[in-house]
């Protein structure tokens, strides 16, 4: 998954970061979860980013969900 975080930021420059998805889970409440694979230098983009002290595995799950939203919608 290339993520182009114009959406996401209002920095036009913003690199761009591969996100591997290493697994997707089915779960029994019929929702899914996907294991990623976050490389070290999208995690210290982020947390500057996002005015992060340490990595928020709760932020970034509502950032991604928001992402994917928005991207599903310019299909």
């Amino acid at each position: 998954m290339i993520l182009r975080n114009e959406t996401m930021t209002d920095n036009r420059n913003s690199p761009m970061f591969t996100l591997k998805i290493v697994e997707v889970n089915n779960l029994e409440d019929g929702s899914s979860e996907m294991i990623l694979d976050i490389p070290d230098e999208f995690q210290e983009w982020f947390k500057k980013e996002q005015g992060l002290k340490r990595w928020s595995k709760k932020r970034f799950q509502a950032w991604l969900e928001d992402a994917i939203e928005k991207n599903l919608l310019d299909l």
